[in-house]
């Protein structure tokens, strides 16, 4: 879901819409706006109602995602919608090319040797907070199709949603997924 900015637009033209969170706080932003919405906060799916939705938009929600949980968000979202309707999906373009693949190669040996440096100069091992998982487009289209979805179109665009016509130009791919 998210902070609600996108949504606050749908809310305030009459769209109904429900909204879903994980945390109570990710939609203060709409509370403060004194947007009118319905909300469910929760990461059990199952407690909305089944085969009720026209369409569901899950933007750039997979990273937070281990594997097996993502195959079963999109099983839960499978059973949300309505038999003909749509699963809207985008996340981050990881096919794009970003470096040489050489530098891909060396990375991790790069980082290992800056570990062995960084180590012998301190007592204690800092723990990092993972950020998450970047998932192929092929991952994403596979995974789908096991919950039961096919795909209906797939397009790419830029970070300011300007459509691209090259998957290897697109920061983000689209993913249209019919039930």
């Amino acid at each position: 879901m998210g902070t609600g900015f996108v949504e606050e637009t749908l809310l305030n033209d009459g769209i109904n819409i429900d909204l879903q969170e994980c945390q109570p706080v990710s939609l203060n932003y709409l509370r403060k706006r004194k947007v009118p919405f319905k909300e469910y906060i929760t990461s059990d799916l199952s407690i909305l109602p089944q085969e009720e939705y026209d369409a569901v938009f899950a933007f750039n929600v997979s990273y937070c995602f281990a594997y097996d949980d993502y195959q079963a968000l999109l099983k839960s979202i499978y059973g949300l919608l309505i038999k003909g309707v749509q699963l809207i999906l985008f996340d981050p373009n990881i096919n794009r090319p970003r470096k040489p693949l050489i530098k891909y190669v060396l990375y991790p040996v790069e980082r290992v040797k800056k570990w062995f440096r960084d180590c012998r100069f301190t007592s204690f091992y800092t723990k990092s907070v993972f950020w998450g998982w970047l998932r192929h487009s092929y991952l994403h289209r596979v995974l789908a199709q096991k919950a039961g979805f096919y795909l209906k179109s797939e397009f790419f665009t830029d970070n300011y949603s300007q459509k691209v016509s090259d998957l290897y130009q697109a920061d983000l791919v689209w993913f249209v997924y019919q039930k």
